[in-house]
C-alpha cells in the first residue's frame, strides 16, 4: 500500500580550451568531455526495480601548426 520512489540524475559538462602561441609554433588543444549518469530506483511492497544508465562521450581535438620564419 506504500511505495517509495527515488530518482537521481547527475550531469556534468566540462569544456577546456588551451591556446599556446610562440614565435615559431602555434598549438591549440580543445578538450570536450561530457558525462551523464542517471539512476532510478523504485521500491514497492511487492517488487523492487533498479535501473542505472551511464553514458560517457569524450571528444579530443588537437590542432598544431608550425611555421618557420624566413
Amino acid at each position: 500500500s506504500s511505495s517509495t520512489s527515488s530518482t537521481a540524475t547527475s550531469s556534468t559538462t566540462t569544456t577546456s580550451e588551451t591556446t599556446t602561441s610562440t614565435s615559431s609554433s602555434t598549438s591549440r588543444t580543445v578538450i570536450l568531455s561530457t558525462t551523464v549518469a542517471s539512476g532510478t530506483t523504485t521500491f514497492t511492497s511487492s517488487s523492487t526495480s533498479s535501473t542505472a544508465t551511464s553514458s560517457t562521450t569524450t571528444i579530443w581535438e588537437t590542432t598544431t601548426s608550425t611555421s618557420s620564419p624566413i
